[in-house]
């Protein structure tokens, strides 16, 4: 099974390698990681409320939310001056 395909079946990104520099200082062809494969492994922070070993979909998710949340915020502050 082609291994690439799978990946672009599952991710439906549209591609599967992206183009890099390697510390040869060739471009080389670079596989795409989906984020589900993909884990945090800092500390928890309390701040996003983000634990260790969260997939990085998970991490992109909550840092999302509280950006959205923020701006809300801001928002309202903007209007009560």
């Amino acid at each position: 099974m082609n291994t690439n395909l799978t990946f672009l079946e599952k991710t439906g990104c549209g591609q599967s390698t992206t183009t890099g520099l390697c510390s040869c200082g060739l471009t080389v062809k670079i596989p795409l990681q989906s984020g589900k494969n993909l884990f945090y492994n800092g500390p928890n922070l309390a701040g996003t409320g983000i634990q260790s070993c969260e997939s990085m979909n998970q991490v992109i998710q909550k840092m999302d939310n509280l950006i959205l949340d923020l701006r809300k915020e801001i928002v309202a502050l903007k209007k009560n001056r």
